[in-house]
């Protein structure tokens, strides 16, 4: 069972570095509040990880190759 913890700690490491990467879309979230008011059914960290968690789901190491990438 130890691959499986791994796993998980990798997703969560993934996951970790996404919400912090993907608040840069904070402004988007900022136009939906200003259009939905109390309606919006996320917070701003909320709405971060679903972007990170689209990203993931296709991905399973996106934001390490981002990141190698970007350092390139």
């Amino acid at each position: 069972m130890n691959w499986y913890k791994e796993s998980e700690e990798v997703i969560s490491e993934e996951l970790k570095m996404g919400i912090k990467i993907e608040k840069e879309h904070l402004d988007i979230y900022k136009e939906l509040k200003g259009i939905m008011g109390s309606d919006i059914p996320w917070t701003e960290n909320e709405f971060a990880e679903k972007i990170a968690r689209a990203h993931l789901k296709e991905l399973k190491d996106y934001y390490s190759r981002l990141k190698n990438m970007e350092d390139g």
